[in-house]
């Protein structure tokens, strides 16, 4: 007679304990917005011993990408490279290709900022590819806008500026005002390298625009 209790004994426990994972995860978001980074590698760090102890794989990817994202912030790289890769595994070993498409927009953005321009577009195309799969109109703008960028530095100015053409495609569409800006002022760069400044000048009063509205 004492199984049954002793059952839902322990499924309380488990309950309890994911519910602290997501507890220390939002905890970490808060302390993120806040720009206090440690605090928030403090708790992801939490959240992510408690989904490695639940087995819980999808929360423990999700973790991952948090961790990163705050190493990032404050220019530990090599560690935020180490989650982004965690993540990536995670979410493949699960099947899950939103997740994995986040991994790589992370990983692209890291090697990016990093002035690895190759490896950045490979993995800003792997997540476009992805993007596209799954209807996901916001990350194929996303991931098209930083391809964009990345071949604008790799000197294929022609090249970027398709990509950027079709990212402003995109954000229009979904009526993204801060994305239409951002690609107004991608393209107006984009024709200054290619020296045609008349264009360049059209794109920015574009992005004039609509930042003084906003």
């Amino acid at each position: 007679m004492a199984f049954p209790a002793l059952n839902l004994s322990i499924t309380k426990k488990v309950a309890n304990r994911k519910k602290d994972g997501v507890l220390y995860l939002n905890l970490g978001d808060s302390f993120t917005e806040l720009s206090q980074f440690q605090d928030a590698i403090d708790n992801y760090q939490q959240s992510l011993r408690i989904s490695i102890e639940q087995g819980d794989k999808a929360s423990e990817g999700q973790a991952y990408g948090k961790l990163g994202n705050a190493c990032n912030s404050v220019g530990r790289n090599d560690e935020a490279k180490k989650y982004y890769k965690l993540q990536l595994s995670t979410a493949q070993e699960i099947g899950d290709r939103a997740e994995e498409g986040k991994a790589l927009s992370n990983l692209g953005t890291l090697f990016y900022c990093l002035g690895d321009y190759d490896r950045a577009s490979e993995y800003h195309e792997k997540h476009w590819l992805i993007a596209i799969e799954l209807g996901d109109r916001s990350g194929e703008g996303y991931s098209l806008s930083y391809l964009g960028n990345t071949f604008h530095r790799l000197g294929s100015f022609m090249t970027a500026k398709e990509y950027h053409e079709r990212s402003l495609m995109i954000v229009k569409e979904l009526g993204d005002r801060v994305g239409e800006e951002k690609a107004y002022g991608d393209l107006g760069r984009v024709f200054r390298s290619l020296g045609n400044f008349e264009k360049a000048m059209e794109y920015h009063k574009l992005q004039l625009s609509i930042a003084k509205i906003e």
